[in-house]
This record gives C-alpha cells, structure tokens and sequence, in this order.
C-alpha cells in the first residue's frame, strides 16, 4: 500500500492520469491509513472532485489530526468549497 500511495502521488505531481487509478489500490489495500487517504484525497481535489476529497481528507484529520500536510490540504479543499458556494 506504502509502494503504491507514493506511486500515486508521484504521478499526480506528473500530472499522469494513472493517479487517481493507482491511489485508488492503495486505499484499497489500507482505507484506514492517513497517508493513503491524503494521497487519495488530493488526488480528487486536483481533478476538481471537491466533496469527494473531502470526505477522504476529513477521514485522514481524525486519523492523524496532528499532520500539517492532511491539515493543510483539507483547509485548500474547504476554501475551494467555499468558492464554488
């Protein structure tokens, strides 16, 4: 799951859009994984999936809600929300 969490997030820096299909296994081989979910949830967020991303990014703040990086990516996702309200 590890392997494949960096796989996806590497792509979607490459903008290749195998990501979301890869993070999508990742998840599947750990949904309850923080990095996995953030990964996952990015990925959504950078194809404009918003309410999608959302949930996965809100999941990974209870699971590590000490992480800045899930932190930080569920306050972008939030204000996109909020701008397209």
């Amino acid at each position: 799951a590890i392997t494949l969490n960096n796989l996806a997030w590497a792509l979607s820096e490459l903008e290749d859009t195998r990501a979301l299909e890869v993070a999508k296994r990742a998840h599947a081989l750990a949904p309850d994984q923080a990095g996995t979910l953030d990964t996952y949830g990015w990925i959504l967020f950078k194809l404009r999936d918003y309410q999608g991303s959302l949930e996965k990014l809100e999941r990974a703040a209870i699971i590590a809600p000490d992480n800045q990086n899930i932190l930080e990516h569920l306050k972008v996702v939030r204000q996109a929300l909020e701008s397209d309200s």
